[in-house]
């Protein structure tokens, strides 16, 4: 009874110990863990040429023209790789989207940049004048 009380240690704070969220993403996966403070598998990433036929559209990648890879970004969560030409348009990318996401096909969206983010609107334009060779395109939801 004649010791001075001493709290019990403090356990160090663990800074960054859960999952970030970005403004304006979709509903978040919910990843149950064992251990808190660990990062949740990553999400899957899928890589396709813009030649497959999927659900019957086919875009024509023409070798003999230059070639650009696009990161696309899917509102779900989903990244894609795709492989256009320069004169494609952002409407290819559009019907490309539509066509890998059979299901999600009557849900609106619009397509926007990564950074600085401006909305890509013009269908006709192409990827070159917009900008996208080697780029990220990302599909918000509406």
């Amino acid at each position: 009874l004649d010791e001075d009380y001493k709290p019990p240690p403090k356990k160090p704070a663990q800074p960054f110990s859960g999952s970030g969220q970005r403004l304006g993403s979709s509903v978040p996966q919910i990843i149950s863990s064992s251990t808190p403070g660990t990062y949740p598998p990553t999400l899957p990433t899928s890589s396709v040429t813009a030649t497959s036929t999927q659900r019957g559209y086919e875009l024509e990648l023409d070798e003999s023209l230059p070639i650009t890879s696009i990161q696309i970004r899917l509102g779900d969560g989903t990244r894609m790789l795709a492989r256009f030409n320069h004169t494609h348009t952002i409407g290819d990318i559009r019907n490309f989207i539509n066509a890998s996401r059979v299901g999600e096909s009557s849900r609106s969206y619009i397509l926007q940049t990564a950074f600085p983010s401006k909305e890509l609107k013009d269908e006709t334009q192409t990827i070159s004048s917009a900008s996208l060779l080697n780029a990220v395109v990302i599909q918000r939801y509406t």
